[in-house]
């Protein structure tokens, strides 16, 4: 896996670039529109918890905005790196091209967006707030979800060309686990649920954001090393099956 990225490394790099351009062209609002999709999102559920239904916890919009965009890194790489292998068929019917390439171009793509955001939405907080030296693991946890995005991804773009409709069960699934993670709720470690709702990786990724950004609390270094180990197995798991069925897609594909 490793020696196929760096072989094909020129080519992801011009893809995830070209990608990124064809992303900003389409867009009238180009760049911009990164940052209006989650000021939008927010924007309903502050409406809904704020003004209709009078929850809210303190910061409010911060802690909005921290789970929407993290969740939409998550929820992007999912579902278009899933069927990465599936669009790039034509492509791979006519040459080689290690089938590992297309999901992590997909993968690159979204976590170049979400850095984008991200730093944007650091000096947002920061104006709001006071940085508090905390922020200094803010890189840890960063890389942590991009270890388990990737391994979602890889494991999914392996799997999803063999059985076609589990694209749609990914679909439906994230929008479960955005109900699911904490994006618009916080559960505290006194709650009865707390620990069955920490058993999903990204309520505990929401969770460590927070902690930092928000309380200015170092993290839980378990609880990274514990999403950490999910995501490296899933990525096992997905470079296993694609060396394993390399020669197989391009016909699954046709």
């Amino acid at each position: 896996m490793i020696k196929s990225l760096y072989k094909y490394r020129a080519y992801i790099l011009y893809s995830v670039r070209a990608k990124l351009i064809s992303k900003t062209i389409k867009n009238h609002l180009g760049v911009l529109w990164l940052l209006l999709d989650p000021i939008l999102r927010m924007v309903v559920f502050y409406v809904v918890f704020v003004f209709l239904m009078h929850k809210r916890t303190e910061n409010f919009t911060t802690f909005l905005l921290i789970g929407i965009v993290a969740f939409t890194w998550f929820m992007q790489g999912l579902t278009m790196g899933a069927t990465s292998i599936s669009q790039a068929g034509r492509l791979i019917q006519q040459i080689f091209i290690p089938k590992v390439v297309f999901p992590t171009i997909t993968t690159l793509v979204h976590t170049i967006e979400f850095a984008i955001v991200v730093s944007l939405l650091a000096i947002y907080i920061s104006i709001r707030l006071h940085p508090a030296i905390s922020w200094l693991a803010l890189p840890v946890i960063i890389l942590t979800q991009f270890v388990f995005v990737y391994g979602v991804t890889l494991l999914s773009a392996a799997i999803v060309p063999f059985i076609p409709d589990l694209s749609f069960l990914i679909s439906h699934g994230t929008r479960a686990l955005f109900f699911l993670s904490g994006v618009f709720f916080e559960i505290k470690p006194t709650d009865p649920q707390y620990h069955l709702f920490m058993l999903n990786p990204l309520a505990k990724l929401l969770e460590q954001y927070r902690q930092i950004l928000l309380h200015g609390r170092w993290p839980e270094w378990n609880s990274l090393l514990h999403v950490s180990c999910i995501g490296l197995v899933m990525i096992l798991a997905g470079a296993f099956i694609l060396e394993k069925f390399e020669h197989y897609y391009p016909r699954i594909t046709a």
